[in-house]
């Protein structure tokens, strides 16, 4: 799957250079020219970064912020491109929930400059929404209770495993298990956050030491490269 950049411009210049520029580095560029519309895809459709160019400040200040509460693009780069040179407006965009203000007009020096930074944060937003079919035993600890169970598939965020076992939605365990190429088992503190129509239970990892959280990345783009 390739890099998903959502553009929200009503200037068809500015989605012109973008696509121009980001597709053939391998980014598919989705156009937006209206505001209402680009409210209602940030909350429906996951993307791995989004160029808002600001026409309206009230508006796109709060698009911005709806990004930042949306279900799925919480954590997706935003660059809010702007024609104007204002300190107070880059303060602003930045507590918005900007991740990088540009100025216009984009040329195309500029645009490759910025995906080469922009690249690296959506691709680990990419990682942090996209599960993988990794199917290995989980060693679990609830209570004074240990039991066996089977992964379906993995995240950054967690796991999906087969219902077996006393847990139920809510409860704390401690799991761990095998990673290819990892010495030590991956070891978390973990919450099941949802038990779906096939009886199978979404965890998310609550704690997890650093050098495991390392691995997991590695492991996760290792699958998303291939």
């Amino acid at each position: 799957m390739s890099l998903k950049l959502l553009t929200i411009s009503s200037d068809p210049t500015v989605i012109r250079q973008v696509q121009s520029t980001f597709e053939p580095l391998g980014c598919e560029v989705g156009a937006c020219p209206d505001r209402a519309e680009g409210h209602a895809r940030v909350e429906r459709e996951k993307v791995h970064g989004v160029l808002v160019e600001l026409r309206d400040e009230n508006d796109d200040l709060a698009l911005i912020r709806r990004i930042r509460r949306s279900r799925l693009n919480a954590t997706t780069p935003v660059v809010l491109a702007t024609h104007r040179e204002d300190a107070t407006l880059m303060r602003t965009g930045f507590s918005a929930g900007a991740n990088f203000v540009v100025g216009t007009p984009l040329s195309t020096d500029r645009l490759r400059s910025l995906f080469v930074v922009l690249r690296v944060l959506m691709t680990r937003a990419k990682i942090w929404h996209v599960r993988y079919p990794f199917a290995t035993t989980i060693h679990c600890t609830y209570g004074d209770q240990k039991f066996d169970t089977s992964s379906v598939n993995l995240s950054e965020r967690g796991l999906l495993l087969e219902g077996e076992g006393p847990l139920g939605v809510g409860e704390r365990f401690q799991l761990e298990f095998a990673l290819p190429r990892f010495p030590r088992r991956i070891q978390a503190r973990a919450k099941v956050v949802r038990r779906d129509a096939a009886d199978r239970l979404g965890v998310h990892f609550m704690e997890i030491a650093s050098d495991h959280h390392q691995a997991l990345q590695h492991f996760l783009s290792e699958q998303l490269q291939n």
